[in-house]
């Protein structure tokens, strides 16, 4: 994330003067003052609502009077162009209609109102909806009645927009329906879960048919289309027989379609298989002891799934508008596997190469038609890498038609080339026997080198993609033996691992190769992760809008399946706890840094305890808005470069280990983070603190993040188990709406106060540190 200082640093590194706070919030009026009242829709707050939130916009000086004028319907609010381009606003007016829709007295005017906000979204970018992928679905499988689908169709006209969001929302939904299932074996009887357990099921298999279709029918609810796949061509009724030409031309676009849909069908299909095949290796890896017996089993299951990995299947933490990227192998030699009393956690780690095309579109990626060489570069490289022009190459034609070679010379050199789009498969051959395995996908990796020496991945290393080496400046005699000390704690640094890794690989040389890992985890509800990261990514979003110098680090999670799922790996980061237990002669942070970035003195220092400071009060405001529970030294990280990331976000809005509330400071900041911040701490982070919170307060911030939360009300999701009224009463107060900005100021001093040293945060600290040894 790029951040912009204005605070703490300036551009040569060094701390300038401390800046004066603000003594007033930015001044938000009403219409009749010049500017527009940000204030959702009347229909969707009661009367305290709706004047608690024109307190909030107003800044809450006391000193004006503000004429409360809410906005009384739809039309008149979404006439304006910015208001209809605030998305969270749509979907939670939608959310609200749903919410009344059993209202039978009301059923034409909701229908009519429902229509008109879902006609909005039609004009919003298609791409941007997938950020609330989780609010559509729960909107939808929330839906009391059963005669509107103006949602369901734009849903559907989304999956057929983008293959990367109709694989997405599949999982999601097969989560959903597996929950549901639970549901019903306690409770046989429900119908409501059996009518929305029989919506989502047919609702998940017309995803999958109108991705793989690309086109929504007007009759999609026919049983023809849920039963059958589509394919129909539009062609003009004549009474003349058509011509030979005009059938030719007809068959070819028909048999084009034909195979169009086969690929985009397999490509579906083959990254629900390799994903599910790694989840469910997790799963059975219970089944062995822990220590090498376990890492030999998962060791022989990886090489097993080289061997069988279909063509096209990608790497799938990331959105529609990120560059595909390719699976080409697991680096069986970098993966790990972790042991916790209930789960098996894997570290995978994959070969990749990135497309020039986005995820959303398979058709760009596997239509090679478009390749005027018909072949694909991944091969030329591997095999001039790995081959001497004397090595024989064989193409197996098992699933082609055509007897000819595929095989041909580049002018007059003996490289060869072997196209990899076509559904064949390209071995390298020196004293192999052939293999009868005909299916579409890679032989066995081919190794030019052994990677048994490389080094090992360090986990947590959760994924920062542009990882920035510390200045030298001053310290410059000071950085082998900073390297070293550091690399003792991180193990090598990411960009060195790839770098190894690239030489040895056969596909080495191959444009946009890359190296990506994940953790793969089975016998686990992620949907809650994702859910507070959603949210995480939003607070991050809105710092760098209000421009604050505040670092956070969002990460992928994904979903698969109702009870597994896959989180992105934040590299170069080791957790405070593991910081303690390796780092030699550990003291204390302040003298870490010392030790590692050179004297309080030097720019590498000062660089490294500032990010240090901004990311401490980034995260210490989302835990104390959110909630976040359970935050020992084990789900806190530290990257090379001195910023605090936190992780695991199992316990928020109110819910905590083991039910029990011991975690009672409003945030997580000890003495020692204190002593390390040193005069940065009242020159930088109480103001930012203070600014940012401000920030937060602002109306259309502060209801960005409401209206996230009440969309997911009612969802499957422990942090709902409690009175949904309670928990949105205390995510709104957790902003004070209602106070000045004077009373606000004392609120956060006395916040930052109050964390300080806190005595529960001691004591649980001590409590992990005796149950599970978390230093």
């Amino acid at each position: 994330m790029k951040k912009t200082h204005h605070y703490g640093l300036d551009d040569a590194g060094m701390i300038p003067e401390a800046f004066e706070l603000p003594s007033k919030q930015e001044v938000i009026v009403l219409e009749g003052n010049g500017a527009v009242h940000e204030v959702l829709p009347q229909h969707l707050l009661n009367e305290e609502d709706a004047k608690s939130n024109v307190s909030a916009s107003s800044t809450v000086s006391d000193q004006e009077e503000f004429e409360y004028k809410p906005v009384t319907n739809l039309v008149e609010y979404f006439s304006d162009e910015n208001n209809r381009k605030q998305i969270d606003v749509v979907l939670h007016c939608l959310a609200k209609l749903e919410e009344e829709s059993s209202d039978k007295t009301k059923a034409v005017e909701h229908n009519g109102k429902f229509q008109f906000l879902c006609n909005i979204l039609y004009e919003l970018d298609k791409y941007e909806l997938e950020f609330y992928m989780l609010q559509l679905l729960n909107t939808y499988m929330m839906k009391a009645g059963d005669g509107d689908s103006h949602l369901e169709r734009y849903i559907l006209e989304i999956c057929a927009h983008s293959m990367h969001f109709g694989i997405k929302l599949s999982w999601l939904l097969d989560a959903e329906l597996y929950t549901l299932e639970n549901q019903l074996a306690q409770s046989p009887n429900n119908i409501k879960l059996k009518k929305r357990a029989q919506r989502g099921m047919i609702f998940r298999n017309l995803v999958e048919k109108v991705t793989i279709n690309q086109v929504v029918p007007i009759n999609y609810m026919n049983d023809n289309f849920l039963n059958t796949s589509i394919l129909q061509v539009d062609a003009e009724v004549t009474s003349e027989e058509p011509t030979d030409e005009e059938k030719s031309k007809m068959t070819s676009f028909v048999l084009q379609n034909v195979f169009s849909k086969q690929r985009r069908s397999n490509y579906f299909n083959d990254e629900h298989y390799f994903v599910h095949t790694l989840t469910d290796l997790s799963y059975r890896l219970k089944a062995y002891p822990p220590g090498d017996i376990r890492k030999h089993r998962m060791k022989a299951e990886l090489e097993r799934i080289n061997q069988t990995i279909p063509y096209g299947v990608y790497y799938p933490l990331c959105d529609s508008k990120t560059k595909h990227c390719r699976i080409l192998r697991v680096c069986t030699d970098a993966c790990r596997v972790f042991s916790t009393k209930e789960r098996v956690p894997i570290l995978c780690v994959f070969e990749v190469v990135q497309s020039e095309h986005t995820c959303n579109q398979p058709e760009n990626i596997l239509q090679f038609e478009e390749n005027p060489d018909g072949e694909y570069k991944i091969w030329d490289c591997m095999i001039n890498k790995t081959l001497d022009p004397g090595q024989l190459i064989r193409v197996s034609s098992e699933h082609s038609n055509e007897p000819k070679s595929t095989l041909k010379k580049e002018n007059s050199s003996s490289s060869i080339k072997a196209p990899l789009h076509e559904e064949k498969r390209t071995s390298i051959v020196s004293n192999a026997e052939p293999t009868s395995h005909n299916s579409p996908m890679l032989e066995k990796p081919i190794h030019s080198k052994s990677t048994s020496e490389l080094p090992i991945l360090h986990i947590p290393n959760l994924n920062n993609d542009e990882f920035v080496l510390i200045e030298k400046s001053d310290a410059d005699k000071h950085i082998e033996e900073v390297a070293q000390e550091m690399d003792s704690v991180f193990g090598e640094s990411f960009e060195k691992i790839k770098a190894k890794y690239r030489t040895l690989s056969p596909y080495g040389s191959v444009p946009g190769w890359d190296l990506k890992s994940v953790i793969v985890k089975a016998n686990d509800d992620i949907r809650q992760e994702i859910f507070a990261m959603q949210l995480i990514k939003l607070f991050a979003q809105i710092f760098e809008e209000e421009k604050l110098p505040i670092y956070i680090r969002p990460y992928e999670i994904i979903v698969t399946s109702g009870n597994c799922g896959m989180l992105e790996t934040v590299r170069d980061t080791v957790s405070i706890d593991g910081l303690k237990k390796k780092f030699p002669n550990f003291t204390t942070l302040k003298d870490y840094f010392i030790r590692v970035y050179g004297s309080p003195t030097s720019n590498t220092f000062i660089r490294a305890q500032t990010n240090f400071v901004e990311s401490v009060v980034g995260y210490s405001l989302i835990t104390y808005i959110l909630q976040i529970k359970d935050r020992h030294n084990g789900n806190i990280l530290l990257d090379r470069e001195g910023h605090m990331i936190h992780i695991d976000f199992g316990f928020f809005l109110g819910i905590s280990p083991g039910g029990v509330k011991f975690e009672n400071s409003p945030f997580k900041l000890p003495q020692d983070w204190v002593d390390l911040m040193g005069e940065l701490f009242d020159l930088h982070f109480r103001p930012v603190f203070y600014v940012a919170y401000s920030a937060l307060r602002k109306p259309r911030n502060m209801n960005r993040l409401l209206n996230l939360v009440e969309m997911m009300i009612g969802a499957n999701y422990k942090c709902f188990d409690n009175n949904h009224a309670n928990i949105m009463r205390d995510l709104r107060n957790r902003f004070y709406p209602n106070l000045s900005d004077d009373d606000f100021a004392k609120t956060a001093r006395k916040l930052v106060d109050d964390s300080m040293d806190n005595w529960f945060t001691k004591k649980y600290d001590q409590y992990q540190y005796l149950t599970n040894g978390i230093l």
